[in-house]
């Protein structure tokens, strides 16, 4: 129950780099794609599980794929540059890329491929990625769900 309270904590009082940090701290490096890949799954609906957004999902689920994640980053930056240029009111959307490419970035360093690794502190942002989400979302049985998937202390050591 300890790491619950503390993580709980942290989103109470707004520290998401932080609840971020604790998190890819906790999780091992070969589970974070797939646990990270999980709260973008359940922000999805279906029409919005295609292109690149699908093709991440598909490369979470298997590690010989890992490194194909930062071909997939390149494209989700590429939509999401064009959605803050001529969508900035869709905020749901902007906020899924947004996980996403956080997603993708924390999928390609644990790869281990290649010496341009993204930040280390890429999965620290996921959390905050979530809070845009669900301060831009009316569904509260979904925001909710999302804070109980962050704050799970059986994901955790």
């Amino acid at each position: 129950m300890k790491n619950k309270t503390v993580l709980l904590s942290l989103w109470e009082d707004a520290e998401y780099l932080q609840l971020g940090e604790m998190l890819c701290k906790s999780i091992p490096t070969s589970e974070q794609p797939h646990w990270f890949s999980a709260l973008l799954e359940m922000v999805l609906v279906n029409d919005e599980k295609i292109g690149a957004i699908s093709s991440l999902l598909e490369i979470t689920q298997d590690e010989r794929m890992w490194s194909e994640s930062r071909e997939i980053f390149d494209s989700l930056r590429e939509q999401n540059l064009h959605c803050e240029r001529l969508e900035s009111d869709n905020f749901r959307k902007i906020g899924i890329l947004h996980l996403a490419e956080n997603i993708a970035k924390v999928t390609f360093n644990c790869s281990g491929v290649g010496s341009a690794q993204f930040d280390f502190d890429s999965g620290y942002w996921i959390p905050q990625c979530i809070k845009y989400i669900v301060d831009h979302s009316k569904d509260e049985k979904l925001n909710t769900k999302l804070v109980e998937y962050l704050v799970n202390p059986e994901l955790l050591n």
